[in-house]
């Protein structure tokens, strides 16, 4: 028997990760519980994983089974790394496939977000898997589990009903509209980043504006390439022997410099001031 580490846990996360498993045995998707001597009757080498929790970004607890530990130590090698990953390959919707697919779309989409937790908890595990897939409770106890392991997806808690516009890869998409923008909380993010930008006399690096137009939605990101251009531009009339790519932002205070030797330049050569 392998014996997997203490769990990570958080106060009140334990009760739900009892929950959790309660309601996989209620449903027979988890078997359980048992001592180790009644498993090891049944099994001559099982193993467990850490169980612990993570939080999701809507705040909300789901139990994962860290079917990746332990790491790197010799002779006990994980679950995972008996997994080709080149057999299992897998492919995500980014920003360009979701926008390419409303983009053709002749009719009016109505959406809704699918609970991918419970649908990958429907997919069964062949049962020459299950002693690898052992998980260990709060209390010491043993459950055979039959499913995809728990953590397999962030997914929501519950179904939501079907809506012109839902959130996903996080951003609200409008499938009336065909149109997408930011959440509310995100937008003011990404206001009160470019807010900085915008102070008199404020000093920003190429390699920062780069970032912020990185972070930006195509509608935003227009004004940050704009300013990238400017400045582009700028040192190109001033320094027209040196390559603009190579270093676009010059320090505007290296005239003041020689001007006023008892003042300390910029410790950030390469970073661009406006007034």
């Amino acid at each position: 028997m392998v014996h997997s580490r203490e769990p990570f846990l958080g106060g009140g996360w334990e009760r739900k990760i009892q929950k959790s498993i309660g309601e996989e045995v209620l449903v027979k998707r988890m078997f359980g519980p048992f001592t180790h001597e009644e498993v090891s009757k049944q099994w001559n080498f099982f193993r467990t994983s850490p169980l612990g929790s993570v939080m999701n970004s809507d705040g909300k607890i789901r139990p994962i089974n860290d079917l990746s530990y332990p790491w790197n130590v010799e002779g006990t090698p994980s679950v995972n790394l008996f997994v080709d990953k080149s057999a299992f390959e897998t492919t995500w919707d980014d920003f360009q496939v979701v926008a390419d697919f409303l983009r053709h779309q002749v009719k009016p989409l109505k959406l809704a977000i699918f609970d991918w937790e419970k649908a990958y908890r429907q997919i069964p595990t062949l049962p020459s898997q299950w002693p690898f897939l052992m998980v260990k409770d709060l209390e010491d106890r043993l459950y055979v589990d039959t499913r995809i392991t728990f953590g397999g997806v962030a997914g929501c808690e519950k179904c939501s009903d079907f809506a012109d516009k839902q959130k996903y890869i996080g951003f609200i998409w409008n499938g009336v509209r065909k149109s997408v923008r930011l959440p509310e909380n995100k937008l003011k993010s990404r206001i009160k980043e470019i807010t900085a930008f915008l102070m008199p006399k404020a000093e920003f690096c190429f390699k920062e504006v780069e970032v912020l137009a990185g972070c930006l939605n195509p509608k935003e990101r227009k004004g940050a390439e704009g300013l990238l251009k400017d400045q582009r531009v700028s040192e190109a009339h001033k320094q027209p022997d040196e390559t603009p790519t190579s270093k676009p932002f010059k320090d505007q205070r290296v005239s003041e410099a020689h001007e006023q030797p008892d003042e300390t330049p910029t410790s950030k050569p390469d970073c661009a001031e406006r007034s």
